[in-house]
């Protein structure tokens, strides 16, 4: 900013500092709120957190999970993806259902 040497640029530090402090919030608060989402459903579905608890016990054996691990441990990664798709992160956001009934790769998704 400084050493491209434009002295009536919009962007400067303090626009940078907001921008960065916006970025931090916004996804910490995202963040937080899938994971309460994901708690309540598990909490709602005990029988799937159970599944979970079981993939992830006979697949890490104790340790702790890495990136890798994602493409061992499917049932987990289905759950997981699920809960974004249930959660509402955003007050406003469009439905999470089709309007239809959809036909997508052989798998029926009812309205």
């Amino acid at each position: 900013m400084q050493e491209s040497g434009e002295k009536d640029s919009h962007f400067h530090e303090q626009n940078l500092l907001y921008t960065v402090s916006n970025l931090f919030a916004a996804g910490t608060d995202t963040t937080a709120t899938t994971l309460r989402w994901g708690l309540m459903l598990m909490a709602k579905y005990p029988h799937i957190q159970d599944r979970v608890q079981k993939e992830i016990d006979q697949k890490l054996a104790g340790r702790q999970p890495v990136s890798e691990d994602r493409k061992n441990l499917p049932y987990t990664d289905a759950v997981i993806h699920e809960i974004q798709r249930l959660a509402n992160i955003v007050p406003l956001n469009l439905p999470h259902m089709t309007s239809c009934d959809v036909t997508f790769n052989g798998y029926l998704i009812k309205k």
